[in-house]
């Protein structure tokens, strides 16, 4: 069945149309936005804090497979992927202090008492302002990224001893140049885990500097 419209039904359909499609748009309110943003990054601080466990689980689990094993090259294998599992450590761990300082320094600075009058910094209000005038929380969180973040290289290095340990008790004559390499990976982990912290952390002093 075919249905006729009368011209001036089509007209006004039109304009129905291009009315609709020049609305204004509709607005987010500040502080609509600024809630959600800060839901997000508290999602995201949450989720990369995980990682950062299953980062470090992973690395234990595997460096006990490799002494389960006992094979030397799995031992000397192990260094590279420590080093590696750092990286992505540190970089998670940045994130996370990138994160939790935007907090402080640009939502947390946006809760008002009457809507308009923004409450000072020095109140404290929020977590992460609670956190950062808090006594000693600075040395805290430099030593407990430091303390992560030695985990690769210590484990690597104990790891590289038994490979060599197990390649001599068993002659198996692992390569030279697979022992080095190994050890010049150790020695890398532990270069990158002390200057990550000492320049991410030492020498970035804005991090902890009130706005």
């Amino acid at each position: 069945m075919t249905y006729y419209y009368p011209p001036s039904a089509r007209t006004n359909h039109r304009k129905r149309r291009t009315a609709q499609d020049n609305a204004s748009p509709k607005y987010i309110k500040r502080s609509d936005f600024v809630l959600a943003e800060y839901n997000t990054l508290r999602t995201e601080i949450l989720q990369r804090i995980s990682t950062r466990y299953q980062l470090i689980s992973i690395t234990l689990t595997v460096f006990g497979a490799v002494f389960a094993i006992g094979n030397p090259y799995l031992a000397m294998l192990y260094p590279v992927l420590a080093f590696v599992l750092l990286f992505f450590y540190s970089t998670n761990s940045d994130s996370i202090q990138d994160a939790t300082n935007y907090i402080r320094s640009h939502i947390e600075t946006e809760v008002t008492e009457d809507g308009k009058k923004r409450v000072p910094t020095t109140s404290q209000l929020g977590w992460y302002t609670y956190k950062f005038f808090e006594k000693k929380e600075k040395n805290r969180i430099i030593a407990s990224l430091l303390a992560g973040r030695l985990v690769f290289p210590i484990s690597g290095l104990i790891a590289w001893v038994v490979g060599n340990t197990l390649n001599t008790a068993k002659s198996t004559n692992v390569p030279p140049i697979i022992i080095t390499y190994s050890l010049v990976t150790v020695i890398l982990s532990f270069i990158v885990a002390l200057l990550w912290s000492l320049f991410r952390n030492f020498s970035r002093d804005e991090i902890f500097k009130p706005k």
